[in-house]
């Protein structure tokens, strides 16, 4: 759903997006900067983000976007004044030029619709319509409305944990309702009762939508982009949303149970991720959760199959003297170059190829020096829980971007030299926004990273989008030629 505005201040920009940009990175793992605004050559930052007007975006930078908003199903003028509503728990997808955004845990987002923002365009679309969780009552058979109502008034956190947990018998049910329920008015309760937990404490259920869909729930790093599918989600089911079929002719497709591993753990929300290997060209989960390791998924060979997972051992495990770590979440970026996932699990980071079924140690971000004394401590030592993190190809470097110290900061994984390193872009940029749930993602049709920016888990601020885009080593060189040509010039007399 698109939401009201809140930020005070408008920066206006053309439909097309000229954000041809420049990164600079510290060598040592020590140098570089961070994303304070710092600038090491002496220079006046533009700290905004604001592009300047008259000239071309200024390379290098974060800029802040006002993008328009789209008029799918919006009804009145005033939703021209609208922007995405916040989802929290919940983490970006890019894909054919557009970055999609669906979630929303502990009914911090009420509503199961898709927005998308049209990166050339500079536009935010609502792509399918909302089916809100709040309307329950009318998504079933009208002659349940009144034991529906009924229920509705008394469905909260307390009650439906009591309802499910108990036996439910005669003398319950007649205290709650008036008389002891038939068969599919016990079914319908339940329904509720489980969709109303779900929302008010973000555990998840598999029940669908009168429209067949999924439930809004926590996303973080479960999402991926499946060329030829669609944006998908794993969660109790996997699912894919396929952005080239109309909304009333049914764009989501519920692929296969999501595997037993992931099942059995579905309530602790967090653990396990969704991803794209372009060498098997399929989709791949890693998880750590009681058990851990990853899950290759084989797409059906005949209409009338699911499809299967394939399970490969893959041991995600902190040193931890009492053996129990503190949770974090589950991300991974594929490395085109070697064909490893780079995977950040049970606090650990590790380069596993599925292709080969090879695993690398790699560097500990927790350990890198400027760190020390800045994260949170556990039982185990620093911890790391949640970030962003794409693979920037103009870089041949994982990219994370991490509120360190309530301050955003980027940091790059060089996998040739298995280190960590600082890393900025030249001005400011939104360097109050948490980067937690994976809201910065990169489309590979316009070479942009979109970074949804939020301070705070408050779903009634309004995200702010921002852009940035990195210059390849090749352009970065033809530039470098261009300036050797205009210093060779002759100076006229």
């Amino acid at each position: 759903m698109i939401g009201h505005k809140f930020r005070p201040t408008l920066y206006l920009l053309g439909p097309l997006l000229a954000t041809a940009l420049v990164a600079s990175c510290g060598g040592n793992g020590s140098s570089g900067g961070s994303n304070d605004g710092s600038n090491d050559d002496g220079q006046e930052d533009n700290n905004s983000g604001e592009p300047v007007p008259g000239v071309d975006i200024l390379s290098g930078t974060w800029v802040k976007q006002d993008p328009a908003v789209g008029d799918e199903f919006n009804e009145t003028e005033a939703d021209a004044e609208l922007e995405p509503e916040y989802r929290p728990y919940s983490g970006v997808e890019a894909g054919d030029g557009r970055v999609f955004y669906w979630g929303g845990g502990h009914k911090s987002y009420d509503g199961n619709d898709i927005d998308a923002y049209e990166i050339v365009e500079n536009r935010w679309d609502q792509l399918t319509k909302e089916e809100n969780t709040n309307d329950v009552v009318s998504w079933y058979e009208p002659d349940m409305s009144d034991e529906v109502s009924h229920a509705e008034s008394q469905i909260g956190s307390t009650w439906t944990k009591d309802w499910l947990d108990s036996d439910r018998d005669q003398n319950d049910e007649e205290f709650f309702f008036g008389h002891e329920l038939s068969q599919e008015e016990r079914e319908v309760i339940n329904e509720i009762a489980q969709i109303k937990y779900s929302q008010g404490g973000g555990h998840e259920v598999d029940i669908l939508t009168p429209r067949e869909r999924p439930l809004s729930k926590h996303s973080y790093d479960q999402i991926a982009w499946w060329p030829g599918q669609g944006f998908c989600l794993l969660k109790q089911r996997l699912w894919c949303y396929d952005p080239e079929v109309e909304d009333e002719d049914g764009p989501w497709n519920s692929l296969i149970q999501a595997p037993s591993d992931i099942r059995k753990n579905i309530h602790d929300f967090h653990p396990w991720n969704l991803a794209y290997d372009p060498e098997l060209d399929t989709l791949v989960s890693f998880y750590a959760a009681g058990y851990t390791g990853a899950y290759v998924y084989h797409p059906p060979e005949t209409e009338d199959s699911s499809g299967s997972w394939e399970h490969r051992d893959v041991v995600f495990s902190r040193d931890c003297e009492d053996g129990n770590e503190p949770w974090s979440q589950v991300y991974s970026v594929h490395n085109p170059d070697s064909g490893y996932h780079i995977v950040y699990a049970g606090q650990k980071w590790q380069r596993i190829n599925l292709a080969t079924g090879e695993t690398k140690e790699m560097a500990q971000l927790r350990n890198h020096p400027d760190l020390q004394g800045k994260l949170e401590e556990s039982r185990c030592g620093p911890l790391i829980r949640s970030f962003s993190m794409e693979w920037s190809p103009e870089l041949d470097k994982a990219l994370v971007l991490i509120s360190i110290e309530d301050q955003l900061h980027f940091w790059a994984y060089d996998p040739e030299a298995n280190a960590w390193e600082r890393f900025q872009l030249e001005n400011r940029g939104p360097v109050d926004a948490h980067a937690q749930w994976d809201t910065l993602a990169r489309d590979s049709d316009t070479d942009k990273y979109v970074f949804l920016a939020k301070e705070d888990e408050d779903p009634n601020q309004t995200p702010e989008t921002w852009t940035f885009r990195i210059e390849t080593p090749e352009e970065e060189g033809q530039q470098d030629g261009e300036d050797e040509e205009e210093e060779e010039q002759p100076e006229e007399e």
